[in-house]
């Protein structure tokens, strides 16, 4: 868990998302994103509830971030441990911004976030549907009472597509003065100078049968 912090009177800025940190698309886009933020004076730092191989975590940390691993077990105590240790990570980081990525949950981390005074509380929406596991788990009240914890707690409201926002937010979200579009591309200057044909296959560690052409 997190250690007492000094701000250096800069602001400070926690991701909040399912994770591992790996090369997923919310991931990936967001490792590329810091380093900017670092550089506008930004402290940014990240918490992922769910464990596994990471491979953007040294990049990360080397950066000065700190990344809280906060276990999200789907049973009624593993809830209120998650949701103390959520709020304590939250208290000791003194975060001006709380940006929480992903769907439904995001409600419940916008309202967490609330209840210690952070300001800024951004719900981000990165898909038009709930993975199946989520979907599974939550129940219909659970999603009224999500949904209604987004529209009270979320400061801001982002959807990387209109699709994405209307899922999380509603048809007409984009007609509130909190709510925006934001792509999330990436730089593709690494992908430039990748061989093609056979040799694009060897490159990538695949037979050359799989040669897409």
């Amino acid at each position: 868990m997190t250690t007492h912090i000094q701000t250096n009177g800069r602001k400070r800025v926690l991701h909040v998302l399912a994770g591992p940190l790996g090369r997923g698309g919310i991931e990936v886009w967001l490792s590329q994103v810091t380093p900017h933020l670092i550089g506008y004076g930004y402290q940014v730092d990240f918490l992922v509830y769910t464990s596994g191989v990471d491979p953007l975590r040294e990049p990360l940390t080397a950066l000065g971030c700190q990344v809280h691993l906060v276990p999200l077990q789907r049973t009624p105590w593993g809830m209120m441990r998650f949701i103390g240790d959520f709020r304590k990570v939250l208290k000791e980081g003194k975060y001006d911004i709380v940006h929480c990525h992903g769907g439904l949950l995001t409600g419940a981390f916008a309202r967490f976030a609330a209840s210690q005074g952070v300001p800024v509380r951004i719900a981000h929406s990165h898909g038009s549907a709930e993975n199946k596991e989520t979907a599974r788990r939550i129940t219909c009240f659970g999603r009224f009472l999500l949904r209604r914890w987004l529209r009270s707690f979320a400061t801001d409201q982002m959807a990387c597509s209109q699709e994405a926002g209307e899922y999380l937010f509603g048809n007409h979200w984009r007609n509130d003065s909190k709510a925006a579009v934001l792509h999330c591309g990436i730089d593709v200057t690494p992908f430039c100078s990748v061989p093609t044909g056979v040799s694009s296959c060897r490159h990538w560690g695949l037979d050359d049968r799989e040669d897409p052409g």
